[in-house]
C-alpha cells in the first residue's frame, strides 16, 4: 500500500516538473475567464465596514423641546453592506453614514435609541450595535461672571491701570447638570510684560466652584472669546514735597510760630506711562491755612498729582505741623526785696533787686512788676550773719516763663 502512494506522488511531482509553459498558459486563461465572468455578472457580496462614527441628529428639536442630552454621543458602529462588485470599488468608508436620530425625544429620561445607515451605492444589512443608550436631561441656561487670571503674578514694581473684559458675562447652556456646575469663565493673560499694553481676543475655560476646568461638548457659549484690554505701567516711588510757599502763615496767631512741618508718610509710590515719570522728582501736597491754631495739630492733606499719572498709594497724606508761641525777654528792676517772717512779711530796707522774665511772648508782655515777689525766708535763721537766695514768685498762670533775679542772694544779719 506504501508503495502505491509514493508512486502516485512521484508521478505527480514528476508531472509538475515538466511542461511549465502549458501551466502557465492555463493559469492566465483561467484569471482572463474569471474576470471576465465577474464583469459580465457582476455579482452581489456583503462588504463590512468598522468603527464608523454614528452620528446624533434631531439635536435642534430636542432643544426647542428645552432637552438636552447628558453627555455628547462618541460611540462607533460597524455596518454589513450588500452590493455589487463594481460597487464595491467605489464605496468610501468616509461615505457611509451611521445616524441616531432623537427628534422625537420629548421628556427627559434614559432612551434606547436604534442606528440607521445610509450608503451612496448598496443596501445596509446589518449594523452593529443595532442602537445605543443616551440619557436626555432639562436644558439649563445661565450667566456667568468672566474673570481675569494672570499666568504669573504682577511683579511689586508694577501697577495694572485699567482691565475690561467685554463681554463681563457669558451665557452657557446645556444639560442641567453639567450647566449647575459651571461658576465662571476664566480668560488667563500674561503679567510677565512691564510696562505694556494688551488689547486683544482671549479664550475662556469654563471652571467650578473649586477652579476645575469642565472640558465638556454639551456645553455651549454665546461667545467663542472674550476681549481683554489691559494696561499696565511701571511704579515709582518718589518723595511728598512741602518746598515753596504751600503752607499759608499769613492767619496764624498771634504770638505762634511754626518750628517744624512734616509728612507721613514722608513719600508715596505712582504709576503711569513712562515719558510722564521720567519728569516727576516729587509729589506736592496742597496748599492749606495753619489759620489760628494755638497747638501743634496733624491734618489731612490732599496730593497734587501731575497729569498723567494713573495711580498713586495715597491721596491725601497726614501733614504734622508742630507750632509753639514766639520766645519774648523781659527785665524788671528796682524790685522790692520782702523778708518772711514767722509774723508775716517784712520790706527788706534798701534792698532791691531786678528780675529778668523769659518765655512765651504773650505772657512775658501781660506780667507786670505787681506780679512779681520776691522773697527771702527768715523763719529758720538763728543769731548771726546770713546769705539767704531771693526768691521769685509769680502767679500760677506765669509759670511757663523763666525767672532770672538778680542779684540772686541777700546778707540778713539776725542779731
Amino acid at each position: 500500500m506504501s508503495n502505491i502512494v509514493t508512486a502516485f506522488f512521484k508521478k505527480i511531482w514528476t508531472d509538475f516538473r515538466h511542461n511549465w509553459g502549458y501551466k502557465v498558459i492555463a493559469i492566465i486563461f483561467a484569471l482572463i475567464l474569471w474576470s471576465y465572468v465577474l464583469t459580465e455578472t457582476n455579482p452581489m457580496r456583503t462588504i463590512v465596514y468598522r468603527n464608523i462614527n454614528v452620528v446624533c441628529t434631531g439635536l435642534e428639536q430636542l432643544e426647542g423641546n428645552k432637552l438636552m442630552l447628558s453627555e455628547s454621543i462618541e460611540s462607533k458602529a460597524r455596518v454589513s453592506i450588500r452590493l455589487q462588485q463594481s460597487d464595491a470599488q467605489l464605496l468610501n468608508k468616509s461615505a457611509i453614514r451611521i445616524v441616531a436620530d432623537v427628534s422625537e425625544v420629548t421628556e427627559a429620561g434614559q432612551y434606547s435609541i436604534p442606528l440607521k445607515a445610509t450608503t451612496p451605492y448598496g443596501q445596509p444589512v446589518q449594523i452593529v450595535p443595532e442602537s445605543i443608550e443616551i440619557k436626555v436631561e432639562p436644558l439649563e441656561i445661565k450667566q456667568v461672571p468672566v474673570e481675569c487670571q494672570p499666568n504669573v503674578e504682577l511683579p511689586e514694581s508694577a501697577w495694572l491701570a485699567m482691565e475690561s473684559l467685554s463681554p463681563a458675562t457669558i451665557r452657557v447652556s446645556g444639560p442641567v447638570t453639567m450647566v449647575d456646575r459651571v461658576a465662571k469663565a476664566i480668560v488667563r493673560v500674561d503679567n510677565s510684560q512691564v510696562p505694556s499694553e494688551f488689547s486683544e481676543s482671549v479664550a475662556f475655560e469654563l471652571v467650578d466652584a473649586d477652579g476645575r476646568t469642565l472640558q465638556d461638548n454639551t456645553l455651549k457659549c454665546d461667545v467663542a472669546a472674550v476681549v481683554v484690554k489691559r494696561n499696565i505701567y511701571r511704579k515709582l516711588q518718589v518723595p511728598v514735597k512741602l518746598e515753596g510757599s504751600l503752607i499759608d502763615q499769613a492767619e496764624l496767631a498771634d504770638g505762634m510760630v511754626v518750628d517744624n512741618v512734616r509728612c507721613l508718610p514722608e513719600s508715596v509710590w505712582i504709576a503711569g506711562p513712562e515719558e510722564i515719570l521720567q519728569d516727576i522728582d516729587g509729589i506736592q501736597v496742597a496748599p492749606f491755612a495753619i489759620g489760628d491754631e494755638k497747638q501743634s495739630f496733624t491734618r489731612q492733606v490732599a496730593l497734587l498729582l501731575p497729569d498723567g499719572v494713573v495711580w498713586c498709594d495715597y491721596h491725601a497724606v497726614d501733614v504734622v505741623v508742630e507750632l509753639s508761641q514766639e520766645q519774648a525777654h523781659r527785665e524788671f528792676k528796682g524790685l522790692q526785696v520782702q523778708q518772711v517772717t514767722k509774723t508775716g512779711l517784712e520790706a527788706l530796707e534798701e534792698m532791691s533787686a531786678s528780675v529778668t522774665v523769659t518765655g512765651p511772648r504773650m505772657l512775658v508782655e501781660a506780667l507786670t512788676a505787681q506780679d512779681i515777689q520776691l522773697l527771702v525766708d527768715g523763719r529758720n535763721l538763728v543769731q548771726g550773719e546770713h546769705e539767704v537766695a531771693i526768691m521769685a514768685v509769680l502767679p500760677e498762670k506765669f509759670q511757663g516763663l523763666t525767672v532770672t533775679v538778680s542779684p540772686s542772694v541777700v546778707t540778713i544779719l539776725v542779731s
